[in-house]
This record gives structure tokens, sequence and C-alpha cells, in this order.
């Protein structure tokens, strides 16, 4: 989870620290901070990448496994985002599940506009996977895990991605893939049941 609480300046020139929704006086600063977000201010939208961006690019990563693809779409996520702003109507804490819709439907377009589809069968994901010595696997060290993840479906290792990597939740899961928490509940437990099994 993100712990870094970044300070910026309010519309009305006051210094503030970002802070979770339920913290006493953060839920009127996340208030203030989504206010802002709104009109545009360029410090408000400094304070949003700074706050999320790693989140945002663990969800871009986790469709377009590509380093470089997943920065650059990273970054047009947010420039949607920045774009649509104005018209964001959510409550502070649906802040970071609609950025991160906006990153997956950013990643799913890239994936559509190249020509690429996402292919579920995992003997053909890992068969044409390029095995490059000098990068760990993206779990760790330990090869058993990677090529225990490798043979689960695509979906199954977003859901995964999204709740150990990038700390999020089963709603706000679901609201990223565009399923219902059940789905979503249903997806992890057999990625982890197989995993089990694997190892």
């Amino acid at each position: 989870m993100d712990r870094c609480l970044p300070e910026y300046l309010t519309a009305t020139g006051e210094m503030v620290r970002i802070r979770g929704v339920g913290e006493g006086e953060g839920d009127l600063i996340d208030r203030r901070f989504v206010a802002d977000v709104r009109a545009g201010t360029s410090p408000a939208r400094a304070a949003l990448y700074r706050r999320f961006s790693r989140r945002v690019l663990i969800c871009v990563a986790a469709i377009v496994p590509d380093p470089e693809w997943a920065v650059d779409l990273t970054h047009d996520a947010f420039v949607k985002a920045f774009e649509a702003a104005g018209r964001f109507d959510g409550e502070p804490a649906a802040l970071l599940p609609w950025l991160l819709v906006i990153a997956r439907n950013t990643a799913l377009d890239h994936i559509r506009r190249s020509g690429r589809t996402i292919n579920e069968d995992p003997a053909a994901i890992s068969s044409h996977r390029p095995l490059d010595a000098n990068r760990g696997p993206a779990w760790g060290d330990d090869i058993a895990v990677h090529a225990a993840l490798d043979r689960l479906s695509a979906l199954q290792r977003r859901v995964l991605v999204l709740r150990y990597r990038a700390d999020l939740d089963t709603e706000e899961i679901a609201r990223v893939l565009g399923k219902s928490a059940d789905a979503v509940r249903h997806l992890e437990q057999r990625a982890l049941i197989a995993l089990r099994g694997d190892l």
C-alpha cells in the first residue's frame, strides 16, 4: 500500500498533506484534494501522480507486460484522467478505483490497437515468452513460484497482481476488471488453490 502522504498546495493556497478517507481530518483534506483534482490545478495533478502512479503502473503492467509500454501507457492513463477529472463525481475513496479503470481501459485499448489479443491459455503464453537471464521473475527469485504463476490464466494472474502487488481490496479489483466482487473472490480462490497444488 502507498504509505506516501504527499503535500500539495490547495487552490486556496494552503499546504496540506493528502490522507486516506476515514482518518478524521483526512476526510476533509481528501474532499478538498478531490475538488482541486476536478478543478485541474497543477499541484493537485502532481500530487495525484505522486500518490498513485505506482499502483497505476502495476495495473497496466498486469495487462501489458512490456516495461517500456507499461510506463508509456501509465502516462497516457494519467493524461486521460486529468482530461476527465472535471467529470469525476465519486467520493474520495473512489478516486483510486476510477484511476485504475482508466488505466485498465488504456492498456486494453493498446492491445486492441496493436492487434494482439489476450490469450487465456497459459501454455501458449509461456511458450512465446522470451527468457531473459538478466531479469528476475516479477514475483521474486523462486523459479517454481514464477512457473506456477505462468500456468494460471491471465485473468487469475491479474487478480493476484492487483491484490498482492497493488494492495487493492476485492471491491477495487472488481471495479478495475469490470467483474463482480464474487467473481473476483472466486478467481482469487481458484488461483491460490492452483498455486498450492503446484508448489
